[in-house]
């Protein structure tokens, strides 16, 4: 049995969850009625055994473990859990050693047909060497989220993501930091890939437009503190579903940030204005913005910053941005209304943003 959480011993009956007959009580109006004549006038259903079995395997691993001591006959639900997930706040309740036992346990019990997620929040220095093989077990379960959180404070990112990590066919969800990123050299996979972050990640401009171009059904781009490049360039025109595109606090060295996505609803920026340039003409679907420019030692560049007023005011609707990007309008601005080239806003906020990690 996989353990579900550090106490003392006790000698009196714990009771784990709801009776049985209760839980099939309190599960009936979410699944609906399974009778011919309807729900009973309670609103209650009985459940069978397989479903509630069922149910219990599309929780996480812990909770399922937990809800399958409510009755004998689920004991063992949790080795055909879809979600095994731990995140930080579970995988910091074990010793590196004890979560290395447990994951190991958990996939050499798995009898599931799938793994929908893995989620893992680890130190590289103590689980490299078993990693690839539970990962190897995801992929081979059809793995749909694959989510890496590598525990490296204060550190350059130095584990190298396997490249046959990411040459997955069925992955939609990949979340990766303090990683060196790299693709195989012939690409099969990622097609079904909709949602991308990455946290200080070491990736180059290459592999960034091969992504771009190889995943037609991308959703949500999200770079935050990554380094590897001078110049980003997101060029995604031919992109028709990419909606949030966030890119945040790049290292020193990158000198501009290039930005054409047309199909882009959300974007989000937080660094320096004088690197960041939208080359998209003009961004009919974006209706928010978030952009934390921080301050300059000079004097902001008002032509720069009336064209990019320019590009994200014809439909915006929310528009978060800091004094930096108001000192640029500044001549622009008269009796509080903005005039001639800088365009009109639906919606102005000026609050400042805060700039700690999402």
């Amino acid at each position: 049995m996989l353990p579900v959480n550090k106490t003392r011993r006790d000698t009196r009956k714990v009771v784990y969850g709801p009776p049985l007959k209760q839980l099939r009580t309190f599960l009936g109006p979410v699944v609906g009625s399974s009778s011919d004549r309807g729900p009973s006038r309670s609103g209650s259903v009985q459940l069978t055994d397989d479903l509630i079995e069922y149910i219990f395997t599309l929780l996480p691993i812990k909770a399922a473990v937990t809800a399958g001591l409510v009755a004998r006959r689920f004991r063992d639900s949790w080795r055909l859990a879809r979600r095994i997930h731990f995140e930080k706040e579970l995988a910091e309740e074990y010793h590196n050693e004890e979560l290395e036992t447990i994951l190991n346990h958990v996939f050499e019990s798995h009898r599931g047909d799938e793994i929908k997620s893995f989620r893992l929040h680890f130190d590289p220095n103590a689980h490299e060497l078993h990693l690839p093989e539970w990962v190897r077990k995801c992929i081979e379960k059809r793995v749909q989220e694959l989510d890496l959180d590598i525990s490296q404070p204060k550190q350059e990112p130095s584990f190298l993501v396997p490249p046959h990590f990411l040459d997955v066919e069925s992955l939609k969800v990949l979340k990766l930091s303090y990683s060196v990123f790299q693709l195989p050299p012939d690409l099969k996979g990622l097609s079904l890939l909709t949602t991308l972050v990455l946290r200080r990640v070491d990736i180059t401009p290459k592999i960034i437009q091969t992504i771009l171009d190889r995943c037609a059904l991308l959703e949500t781009l999200d770079m935050g503190w990554c380094h590897g490049f001078r110049l980003l360039r997101i060029h995604a025109q031919k992109q028709t579903r990419l909606r949030v595109l966030k890119v945040g606090n790049c290292r020193a060295e990158v000198r501009g940030i290039e930005i054409d996505a047309p199909s882009v609803g959300s974007l989000y920026y937080s660094g320096s204005i004088s690197n960041f340039r939208v080359i998209s003409q003009p961004l009919l679907f974006l209706k928010e913005a978030m952009l934390y420019f921080k301050p300059l030692n000079g004097i902001t560049n008002p032509l720069q910053v009336e064209r990019l007023a320019s590009t994200i005011s014809n439909n915006v609707e929310l528009l978060t941005i800091t004094s930096t990007f108001l000192e640029g309008l500044s001549p622009r601005i008269v009796d509080g209304d903005l005039r001639e080239k800088a365009g009109e806003l639906s919606q102005f906020e000026g609050a400042p943003v805060d700039n700690g990690e999402s």
